[in-house]
């Protein structure tokens, strides 16, 4: 989830308290000396800040996310340009993340390697001006057909995002957008086998439309296009 989606601009996102400021996030833990080392560490070799009290075990996590992620375009570095200024932050919010240009928050309770390398998606989109997620919504024919509609009815599936060329990612809800598709496009292409699971169980099994992988689809073509561009 993002902050756009929220109504929040990205600019009222604040960077503050680094992962050795003592002053953060009560009552979570303040990040052991280990834990700090291990961050510097990720920074050293992906270019990105871990914010907030971060744990061993939560720092592989996200080491692992990370190598996936980035690990998409080993060798196109100026497509991960933008990660030298991100911040991943480990914080006590409602959602189980939320993103801005330069600024993940990411809730310890729901972490995961899905969640963190959705988040990072959705950084990505922010640092390019929201235009991955648009020119995604272009190729596949993807819009809200009733946005007043859906507004007014966000609950009645009539008004959902219109998927445009199908299978989305994993499904279709009352929060999915062009946003989501994006962000849930890439994970899906990064962890097929998860998402093809999560599609059958929410009734989009790739196999409907003749497909048997995410990789196969429009969207999971277009998110390889998209790691493979030529510098």
């Amino acid at each position: 989830m993002t902050w756009r989606e929220l109504g929040f601009e990205s600019d009222r996102c604040h960077l503050y308290n680094d992962i050795m400021n003592q002053k953060s996030l009560s009552p979570l833990a303040a990040p052991s000396e280990p834990a700090a080392v291990h961050a510097s560490q990720l920074f050293d070799r992906f270019g990105i800040h871990a914010g907030g009290p971060w744990t061993e075990d939560a720092l592989r996590m996200l080491e692992e996310a990370s190598s996936q992620f980035f690990g998409m375009a080993p060798q196109n570095g100026h497509l991960w340009a933008w990660a030298e200024s991100l911040t991943l932050r480990l914080e006590d919010i409602v959602q189980g993340g939320l993103t801005s240009k330069n600024l993940v928050r990411l809730n310890p309770k729901y972490l995961t390697t899905w969640t963190i390398v959705h988040e990072l998606a959705h950084a990505w989109d922010a640092a390019n001006g929201w235009r991955l997620s648009a020119w995604l919504a272009r190729i596949t024919g993807s819009q809200f057909n009733y946005p007043l509609f859906h507004r007014l009815f966000p609950n009645n599936q009539r008004f959902w995002y219109a998927v445009g060329n199908p299978p989305p990612p994993c499904g279709v809800d009352a929060h999915f957008n062009r946003l989501e598709d994006f962000a849930e496009s890439v994970t899906a292409y990064l962890f097929p086998e998860e998402a093809r699971k999560r599609a059958d169980e929410r009734g989009w099994g790739y196999d409907r439309f003749g497909f048997s992988q995410f990789r196969d689809t429009l969207r999971g073509r277009a998110i390889d296009q998209l790691v493979h561009q030529r510098q």
